[in-house]
């Protein structure tokens, strides 16, 4: 019965720490967004359209050149997508 009572207040602290943590990461983001708009970094919408498009128009070799190598060698490419699909997974786990 006691190991029931020390699992809760255990919660109850980890609770706390967690709910400490997300108000301390709002107040950072809210610091950075107020730092960002003092610089004058806030983008039109005009502008990040335009990045978006110079992003695709950059984009474009490389994806055409990853199809051309799927196309020439599917197994390989499949194999490939495995492992980095395998590894991420690790990585995010642990």
């Amino acid at each position: 019965m006691n190991d029931t009572s020390s699992d809760a207040s255990e919660d109850r602290s980890d609770y706390g720490e967690i709910r400490a943590d997300i108000e301390a990461l709002r107040r950072e983001f809210a610091k950075l967004v107020a730092d960002l708009k003092a610089l004058g970094v806030e983008r039109t919408p005009s502008e990040a359209r335009r990045l978006i498009e110079a992003i695709a128009a950059e984009r474009g070799p490389a994806t055409e050149a990853l199809r051309d190598f799927t196309r020439a060698r599917p197994l390989t490419a499949l194999a490939v997508a495995f492992g980095v699909g395998y590894f991420g997974a690790r990585l995010i786990s642990r």
